[in-house]
């Protein structure tokens, strides 16, 4: 609004995509609505469609390691569940003994 009376929001509208998508102004820019507006969607599908080449391309890169931390993990979390079943057979044993003792106790 500023630079010129001339200028409407929907200019503006334009003005922050073409920043936003990096685009730039140019020197040739589409001066209709409608070129404008097929112009922004070609802008937003190509943003999305290098998000989703980039987002395959890392995940072709890390899911090797991602698998091998995947499997550590759950090496890990078996080994402490056989840990834990060893604690509490021990805990169970500890416990029938007592039990014995103190029916052995009343008995007397």
């Amino acid at each position: 609004y500023v630079e010129d009376e001339n200028i409407s929001t929907w200019d503006g509208v334009w003005w922050a995509v073409t920043t936003m998508t990096t685009v730039g102004y140019g020197d040739l820019f589409p001066k209709t609505t409608e070129g404008r507006v097929v112009a922004m969607a070609v802008m937003i599908v190509g943003i999305g469609f290098i998000a989703i080449l980039t987002a395959a391309l890392a995940e072709r890169f890390l899911s090797g390691q991602v698998r091998e931390e995947a499997a550590e993990v759950v090496a890990e979390v078996e080994g402490a569940e056989a840990e834990l079943l060893t604690e509490l057979r021990t805990i169970r044993q500890r416990l029938q003994e007592l039990e014995a003792s103190v029916e052995r106790t009343r008995k007397s």
